[in-house]
């Protein structure tokens, strides 16, 4: 059996960091604790235990649970300010002397389990722009209730590391809400809604203050923390990020089917469909996840045309190409180039 990923069953989140911290905030905020722990499986004994651990599937029942009793619509975002300073100290001391904005996406994307270890992070750059896009590890379940709130630490990130977080886009899949106050204060203003993938693009303006604070033994040791950590708790990707890093390294180079994915995770084809169905997803949806993931990233970040994407990705011809391009974000390659870029 493939041991490389965790499913969302598996017991991952410690109850004494993110859960304990939402509960809290939720507390303060006067949510009900017998609401807010209802159907969960989490108990209030749990997060005394310093080792006790619950799953994704647990902590996405609490997470529905404070959205659902949450009037303000503000407690999610501002869970994700906490965030940074929730997660292993090391971790942050590497974040706070990246020597610039990519440093720092880098890092936050190469050690996402320590994180956050339900989303993973894509990420793509070139001189100008940064394209960080967000992808659920485990499920698609309410994805949105993730991605907001890892969107509102980023910005707490930007802020503790002194990087101005102007010039930021956040692209959200959900509609604009009938109050969008919340989102705008936290977030800002440039917000695109219906948007085909949860993503920021952020422009390369680290300032100078943030490159001379850099201290580069401190980062490096640092990093070296994080990378016993990983393997002191034996830290894995979550099940849909370990198919998505197969996919995204074969779909360039050749065909890939469901055959080939099963075998790679060792279990049979049916095996394989009925897993992806527990993740809320198919096989389907997870390619053309990776191939829209690549397209934008090629598009936006590598400036290339739709002949060039579209020979990258395999695809016969770019008449096929803008078609499925269309299926897979609602707009046309032009369109979403003129529009994410320009917005």
């Amino acid at each position: 059996m493939n041991t490389g990923h965790f499913l969302i069953d598996d017991e991952v989140y410690l109850t004494h960091k993110l859960p304990a911290v939402l509960i809290e905030l939720s507390i303060r905020q006067g949510i009900d604790i017998a609401a807010l722990l209802r159907g969960s499986g989490i108990f209030l004994e749990d997060i005394q235990n310093v080792e006790h651990r619950i799953s994704s599937r647990r902590w996405q029942r609490l997470l529905n649970n404070a959205a659902k009793h949450d009037k303000s619509h503000q407690l999610l975002l501002r869970f994700g300010r906490q965030l940074p300073y929730i997660t292993h100290s090391a971790l942050l001391q590497a974040l706070l002397n990246a020597s610039g904005t990519r440093n720092l996406l880098e890092i936050l994307r190469d050690y996402s389990h320590l994180y956050y270890p339900h989303v993973y992070f894509h990420l793509a750059s070139n001189n100008n722009f940064h394209f960080l896009l967000l992808n659920n590890a485990v499920s698609h379940e309410n994805s949105y209730l993730h991605h907001q709130t890892l969107m509102s630490s980023i910005i707490a990130l930007f802020k503790a590391c002194d990087i101005p977080s102007t010039g930021i886009t956040f692209f959200l899949t959900t509609g604009s809400p009938v109050d969008s106050a919340a989102l705008q204060t936290y977030l800002g203003c440039h917000i695109y809604y219906n948007a085909p993938v949860s993503a920021m693009l952020i422009t390369d303006n680290a300032n100078h203050q943030s490159l001379a604070r850099h201290c580069k033994t401190m980062k490096q040791q640092a990093l070296l923390e994080c990378e016993e950590l990983v393997k002191k708790r034996k830290l894995q990707k979550g099940f849909l990020e370990s198919l998505h890093h197969y996919l995204i390294q074969r779909v360039t180079r050749e065909d890939t089917g469901l055959d080939s994915c099963a075998k790679h995770f060792q279990i049979s084809p049916a095996t394989f469909k009925r897993r992806l169905k527990c993740h809320q997803s198919s096989f389907q949806n997870e390619l053309d996840n990776t191939r829209k993931l690549l397209a934008l990233s090629m598009l936006l970040i590598g400036d290339m045309s739709s002949e060039e994407t579209a020979r990258k990705l395999r695809i016969s011809d770019n008449a096929n190409f803008r078609r499925s391009f269309k299926r897979w974000t609602g707009m046309l390659p032009s369109a979403a180039k003129d529009q994410l870029l320009n917005f």
